[in-house]
């Protein structure tokens, strides 16, 4: 399923391969070429694993439903925004 569509201007830069991939993108709220936050594309069982062992080891994050994604955010220990995404897999474009 193709979903580039979805993501408009942004990413920065964005990487996938096989349903696996990265993405960089810059804020409006930040200085300018600063790093708003990156994102992990997964397929979408290893994301339902990835919230279920946060959950057990208590990382606090953020679910939010995008209209053909699905996302978690929290923050790394040097305070970057952290993204892990899947397609949401009743999307129908």
């Amino acid at each position: 399923m193709d979903h580039e569509g979805a993501w408009g201007k942004i990413p920065l830069m964005r990487f996938s391969e096989a349903n696996n991939g990265i993405a960089l993108f810059s804020g409006e709220s930040k200085s300018k070429g600063e790093l708003m936050h990156f994102a992990f594309l997964l397929d979408y069982p290893d994301f339902k694993k990835a919230q279920n062992e946060l959950r057990e080891k208590g990382v606090r994050f953020k679910f939010e439903h995008h209209t053909a994604t699905h996302s978690i955010y929290m923050r790394d220990p040097d305070g970057y925004d952290v993204e892990l995404t899947a397609y949401n897999p009743d999307y129908k474009a």
